[in-house]
């Protein structure tokens, strides 16, 4: 067998995370952006990465919006309306709230 065989099948079997932060690494993402990514990823097909990256600074600029509800309402409606014409109307709210479940590092 190959050695790149062997690689790719040892990729295969590592954990989760470290898959993960091969993707990240290989995308150009940190890993907010990269679990941004992934969460939009089945919904908008050829996602481009500016799209993450803009959302976690829009997330960043609201660092209490866990437990402010004021900053998570501003949040809410600044995120609709960058999914609206993205995701549509059926799907607005769902990757909405995925995006805002998302657990920051």
């Amino acid at each position: 067998m190959s050695l790149l065989y062997d690689n790719v099948r040892h990729l295969r079997l590592a954990p989760n995370w470290f898959t993960q932060a091969l993707s990240c690494d290989i995308v150009g993402l940190d890993p907010n952006e990269y679990a941004i990514y992934a969460t939009l990823k089945p919904n908008i097909n050829g996602i481009d990465t500016n799209l993450p990256k803009g959302i976690n600074s829009l997330v960043a600029t609201y660092p209490d919006y866990l437990w402010n509800e004021q900053q998570q309402k501003k949040l809410r409606a600044q995120l609709y309306q960058i999914l609206l014409p993205i995701v549509g109307a059926n799907k607005m709210i769902e990757t909405a709230n995925s995006l805002l479940r998302l657990q920051r590092v």
